[in-house]
């Protein structure tokens, strides 16, 4: 998950950059992180948007199709892809908007995508809440496919037949006056190992065969 990849690859890297740094790693959802940033308690964070800043520099680290959490009881289970008429009849356990304003928005979308409207379930404050509702089979909710690593027993994920499928964002921000140069360190190091960047570079590099269509690359 995004966690998994900042902590494991870009971290250890920036670490090696400016051994001089000291690293505190502070775990808060995307409303703190940008209080944080605008208290300057912060120097950088990885978080889901939006950010209505101009104190804030911002940039999509990684996008992720969004999926399906659902009990592996339900019949929808046994699909390939879930049709989203059949989960506007189940329950929807959705995170505050307070906590998690990205997933929040991200709900409105998909009922405008597919014409339906959600049955409002459970209120949850945080994904793990979420999860052991869908585990105890309250209904369902979505995420970043990459919650397919974390879901507790009698939990899956499957993604939505729309298309072009739903995504969201992982944005990566810090406040435009920071001089820090280990925060630029951090910043370099971001653009060059992006998977949102390097997706786009290659996308932008690849051969276009007159008279054909080009292809790109399912999620």
């Amino acid at each position: 998950g995004p966690e998994g990849m900042v902590f494991s690859h870009i971290l250890p890297l920036w670490l090696r950059r400016s051994p001089e740094s000291q690293l505190l790693l502070r775990t808060m959802d995307a409303p703190e992180q940008i209080e944080a940033l605008l208290k300057h308690e912060i120097m950088a964070g990885f978080l889901r948007g939006p950010i209505h800043s101009d104190e804030i520099a911002f940039e999509t680290y990684m996008r992720e199709e969004v999926v399906a959490v659902i009990p592996e009881t339900w019949d929808m289970a046994k699909l390939d892809r879930v049709p989203v008429h059949e989960l506007a009849k189940m329950p929807l356990i959705s995170v505050s908007e307070a906590v998690a304003p990205a997933v929040h928005h991200l709900t409105v979308e998909i009922e405008a995508q597919a014409g339906v409207t959600f049955r409002k379930g459970f209120l949850s404050e945080s994904l793990i809440t979420s999860m052991n509702a869908v585990a105890s089979e309250l209904g369902f909710c979505f995420f970043a496919k990459y919650v397919g690593e974390l879901v507790p027993k009698g939990v899956v994920t499957r993604p939505l037949d729309l298309d072009p499928p739903p995504t969201i964002d992982l944005l990566f921000a810090y406040r435009k006056d920071n001089q820090f140069a280990a925060l630029r360190s951090l910043v370099d190091l971001v653009h060059e190992h992006s998977p949102f960047r390097r997706e786009a570079e290659a996308l932008m590099a690849a051969p276009v065969i007159p008279g054909k269509p080009a292809l790109r690359k399912k999620r």
